[in-house]
């Protein structure tokens, strides 16, 4: 299911890069503007306004609304969460669908109940749905990963500009032969020939001339430095006037100017330490969290017997608020949602 792309492709990788941070922006903008609607038709009759919609259009509009939030804006999330049930473990995802989609799957039968007239007797005194948590958890978390994918792609621009202080180009001496050759090609004990203008393309040292280098994209200094025979060069800075011919000693991805770019992709790259704990946890915390729900519903209908509707729902709300993204992004929703109610 993967395609390879060349390392070396910059411009492609680019283009899909861009490609897919405006797909993460459009979709959070759509998840966040049908939100919207859902919290403004939820809230109606609650506070100072009320649509007057009738309670079946009402809540055929908000499951509507609220399905293509959940299974088309929130599709990853629901994915990543069944590729890992496949394998028996939970992470991040499993967390975010189990807080989704147990708000989502309970207003889904209250309003079944409500417009089929199904008249469900373990259902009677179930009156309120709640939509507009599934599609705000959605939201706010699809919010938070186009954030994180906006300073990952500012880490990709800034090693594209770091791969732009690599010569592509090297004029070499070979078997007594001057050459252009690509970056690459150029073996350790090769003779670099650099002018004046020129981009150090690897780490060596001076064997003849003199030049003034700007360092200062290494090295930070801004003054220019004079550079004699026997004196080090340093890939990736750049010669501002002079004629040397230089003996390569770090070539390849050992040159100082890709170490760099190699420990700036690692890191960019690499998952967080406190996500692997919390990936970690989170393979523990879901069971756990399941079987409180059923203790929790277990105990409310059958130990202090309140009706079963009441009793699901405490259940329910047990997986919503167990879900760390839930509790961490929408507990300022749910502030506004309680005061509304």
């Amino acid at each position: 299911g993967y395609d390879v792309i060349e390392e070396d492709d910059d411009n492609l990788i680019d283009n899909i890069r861009k490609q897919n941070l405006a797909s993460e922006r459009n979709n959070f903008i759509q998840s966040a503007f049908l939100t919207f609607f859902i919290m403004v038709i939820s809230m109606s009759g609650h506070g100072w306004y009320d649509l007057k919609f009738s309670v079946n259009f009402s809540l055929m509009l908000q499951l509507l609304l609220t399905s293509y939030v959940v299974f088309v804006n929130g599709k990853k999330f629901l994915l990543g969460a069944y590729k890992s049930a496949k394998i028996l473990r939970s992470d991040m995802n499993t967390l975010v669908s189990l807080g989704v989609l147990s708000s989502y799957v309970y207003s889904l039968v209250i309003s079944a109940n409500h417009i089929l007239s199904l008249n469900i007797s373990a259902l009677k005194n179930s009156h309120e749905v709640y939509f507009e948590t599934s599609a705000m958890i959605i939201t706010l978390i699809l919010i938070g990963n186009y954030l994180e994918s906006v300073l990952k792609s500012k880490t990709q621009t800034s090693i594209k500009k770091l791969k732009e202080l690599q010569a592509k180009f090297v004029n070499i001496i070979r078997n007594d032969e001057e050459m252009l050759v690509p970056f690459k090609k150029v073996r350790k004990k090769d003779v670099v020939i650099i002018r004046t203008g020129d981009k150090v393309p690897v780490d060596g040292i001076i064997l003849d001339g003199f030049c003034v280098v700007d360092e200062s994209a290494m090295t930070g200094e801004s003054i220019m430095i004079e550079k004699k025979s026997a004196d080090n060069l340093i890939s990736g800075t750049l010669v501002k006037n002079g004629y040397v011919k230089m003996i390569a000693e770090k070539v390849g991805n050992d040159t100082t100017l890709s170490k760099i770019i190699a420990l700036v992709k690692e890191a960019s790259n690499s998952k967080p330490q406190i996500q692997r704990l919390a990936d970690k946890i989170s393979s523990i915390f879901v069971p756990v969290v399941i079987s409180i729900s059923l203790i929790t519903f277990i105990a409310w209908y059958i130990i202090v017997d309140i009706p079963f509707d009441e009793s699901l729902l405490f259940a329910v709300s047990v997986l919503v608020i167990a879900c760390p993204c839930a509790l961490g992004l929408a507990s300022p929703m749910a502030v506004v949602i309680g005061v509304g109610r």
